[in-house]
């Protein structure tokens, strides 16, 4: 079941200013990739487990990059985790060298 979404609310898009001259633009909303909507399992689970990642990983003192190669991923698929965009997976199994 799919329900508003949390940033955009259902607008699809978001504002701010953008460069050069900090004028007003309007982007693509990145929570619901433009479609207004969300999974309600985003909101529910997700997006807490999220947040109690970064926190973890920043309590630790590593950055996005260092978390991310410690679990042998893109920074970019860790920052989806981090903001429940996507289903946060536990950490993988590391065999001792």
């Amino acid at each position: 079941m799919n329900i508003l979404c949390p940033d955009c609310k259902g607008s699809k898009q978001l504002s701010g200013f953008g460069c050069p001259g900090l004028k007003p633009i309007t982007i693509p909303c990145i929570t619901c990739r433009g479609t207004g909507e969300v999974p309600e399992e985003m909101t529910l689970a997700w997006m807490p487990l999220g947040k109690k990642m970064k926190e973890n990983r920043r309590a630790r003192g590593m950055s996005l990059r260092e978390e991310a190669k410690r679990r042998r991923m893109q920074p970019s698929v860790l920052s989806e985790m981090e903001r429940g965009v996507c289903s946060p997976i536990p950490d993988p199994v590391v065999m001792p060298k």
